[in-house]
């Protein structure tokens, strides 16, 4: 790798790469003293500290901050709990809309549910005239509003991986020159397919027990 310095090009050799997303450009991490002969500049922007064992950041830090008032001294706890904080605040309105999402789902089930059985309120009738339960009658719509959950929730993280990976990938590197890491958990897919789940078929329940009484409204 080739790199333009006041005391000529410089060659020197890429021994990693790692993720920072402190600039959309990149930085290239080297030796100081290399650095300071090249440039002739031994002036540093941040620095940062490694402690013995048993030695307690804090105490540090404030006897610092005491002795050099200008500074900004943080240790890598509060560091990395400032930025969770930050990253947690800027996704809430993520989760937001997500559980706004699925409570529209879920009243889109049930009106759907509701249409398609009052335009079938002559099959119900037949099937309660044939001896068919209420019980039986709220199973059977409940099944089938449970399957049409579940082809919509799977054709739902199908199109939400694909669209993961378009944003990632091709959006990202395009608007901002850089990418992030592409890993998907098992566990929040599986609790949140679980719940629409779990709330289908309560909705489905609740319509098909509503769907059961229909005799009774038309002999009225």
């Amino acid at each position: 790798m080739k790199l333009p310095t006041p005391s000529g090009v410089q060659s020197v050799q890429v021994l990693g790469i790692f993720a920072d997303y402190g600039n959309e450009r990149g930085a290239v991490l080297m030796d100081g003293q290399r650095l300071s002969s090249w440039f002739g500049d031994e002036r540093a922007v941040n620095l940062a500290a490694t402690l013995q064992p048993r030695i307690d950041p804090n105490q540090v830090r404030e006897r610092w901050t005491a002795e050099y008032p200008g500074l900004a001294i943080r240790t890598n706890r509060a560091l990395r709990e400032e930025v969770f904080t930050i990253f947690h605040q800027t996704f809430s309105v993520t989760h937001v809309l997500k559980t706004i999402g699925i409570a529209v789902a879920i009243c889109g089930l049930a009106l759907a549910l509701f249409s398609l059985l009052t335009d079938r309120k002559e099959e119900l009738v037949t099937l309660r005239e044939l001896g068919f339960e209420r019980r039986a009658i709220a199973a059977a719509v409940a099944i089938e509003g449970t399957l049409m959950s579940l082809i919509g929730l799977a054709g739902g993280l199908l199109l939400s991986l694909a669209l993961g990976y378009l944003l990632i990938f091709v959006i990202n590197k395009q608007s901002f020159g850089w990418t992030l890491s592409y890993a998907v958990s098992a566990t929040g897919p599986i609790l949140l397919a679980g719940g629409v789940l779990l709330a289908a078929l309560v909705t489905s329940l609740g319509v098909g027990h509503w769907a059961s009484r229909l005799k009774g409204e038309i002999n009225e």
